[in-house]
């Protein structure tokens, strides 16, 4: 009985962990954004000044910085599909992880005033790091 009750607590405190973790990725990934962008507004230059397409490097690395978290995130959904896709939860789940990945971005990016895509890679990524931990072992 005593255990019974410990795993429920102990699942309802994971759960709490996993929600409070999101919400700090989520402020940091909004903070970094919003010193990027104001450095770059402000003219700021950490070295080499304008490099291409009108884009400072503040601007380059925030753009870097998102594409490298969305490549490690599709890596992983692929690495998942290809090493775990025997079991058929861990597909069904990569699948909506996937999906719900592309529905972060165009939320983030179509529906917000200031869209910004290092919040999405950010979350995507630790989705699927997430989804790693989770998955089926057999």
């Amino acid at each position: 009985a005593v255990v019974d009750g410990y795993v429920w607590v102990a699942r309802g405190g994971a759960s709490l962990f996993a929600v409070l973790q999101m919400v700090v990725i989520i402020d940091l990934a909004y903070q970094v954004n919003d010193y990027m962008v104001a450095s770059s507004n402000a003219g700021e230059s950490y070295g080499y000044g304008s490099a291409s397409c009108g884009l400072d490097d503040a601007l380059l690395t925030l753009l870097a910085f998102a594409v490298l978290l969305f490549g490690v995130a599709f890596a992983g959904v692929v690495c998942l599909f290809v090493f775990f896709g025997e079991c058929a939860t861990t597909t069904a789940f990569v699948a909506i992880t996937l999906v719900l990945c592309v529905g972060v971005t165009l939320t983030q990016v179509v529906l917000s005033e200031n869209g910004n895509l290092l919040t999405s890679s950010a979350v995507c990524a630790y989705g699927v790091f997430v989804l790693y931990a989770g998955r089926c072992r057999r």
